[in-house]
């Protein structure tokens, strides 16, 4: 299920031109009097889906304790914007033009990133169930989809496709339509060693969007392991703004 105002996809990987193994008893590719390949090159999501499935388990045989929605997390604070020739990834799909969030997500996976990625978004049972609510089902119909649900869950007075917006997901998707009108969203930190640590706020965001963060700085302590912050997201032109944000940097 896909809302507005959930920015996908969440993550890219490597998927073209990729060297992999090769079934023996697949003929498709065996010329007349050889024998099968045992290795192909191949495109694809198969191809990069692999890549993060890798990465996914590597980062699970690391850290046990780790939730599903952690290790996503890991994933996606700690992908680059980049090709790996240190220029902006294209999208060779529209005749190499400049590729954005919604074709590479949060950007491209990495492995070594996401072992440390400091911080990491929580999302609970809770977030899924109010993004239920908010596309219109009541929660006599989320019963009979989620077997975890809450005996006093209620599904929040007028939820709309805005309310999806303060999914405590590692990415933030907000549409403005008007001029000057003004959206917030909030997101909860969790820290995922046992240091004390600091970290301040680095926004990137495009002329026709003024975004503010309050507070700029979290300060995690051992009896703080969670942490708030609040983005405000005003929009600076009469043109519709959907921005996907992958870089309110910790």
């Amino acid at each position: 299920m896909v809302s507005d105002m959930c920015s996908q996809p969440d993550i890219a990987a490597p998927g073209t031109a990729v060297l992999a193994a090769w079934p023996a008893n697949n003929t498709k590719l065996t010329r007349s009097g050889q024998e099968p390949p045992l290795f192909n090159i191949n495109s694809g999501t198969s191809m990069s889906c692999a890549h993060v499935s890798g990465v996914v388990a590597t980062l699970k045989s690391q850290n046990p304790t780790w939730s599903l929605s952690a290790i996503r997390s890991a994933i996606m604070t700690t992908a680059f914007q980049q090709s790996n020739l240190k220029s902006p990834i294209v999208n060779s799909v529209y005749g190499e033009s400049l590729a954005t969030p919604y074709a590479f997500g949060a950007g491209v996976a990495t492995m070594s990133g996401p072992l440390k990625p400091g911080l990491v978004y929580e999302t609970e049972i809770t977030d899924y169930l109010q993004f239920l609510c908010s596309t219109g089902y009541d929660t006599s119909t989320i019963k009979l989809i989620s077997k975890t649900l809450p005996n006093d869950f209620p599904c929040p007075t007028g939820s709309s496709d805005d309310s999806v917006s303060n999914m405590n997901y590692p990415s933030i998707a907000v549409s403005l339509s008007k001029v000057r009108e003004t959206k917030e969203v909030t997101r909860t930190l969790t820290r995922i060693s046992d240091e004390e640590s600091e970290y301040t706020v680095i926004i990137t965001a495009p002329d026709v969007l003024r975004v503010e963060v309050s507070p700029k700085k979290l300060k995690f302590t051992s009896d703080r392991k969670k942490l708030s912050y609040q983005m405000t997201f005003k929009a600076m032109s009469r043109e519709r703004i959907f921005w996907i944000n992958n870089m309110d940097q910790w």
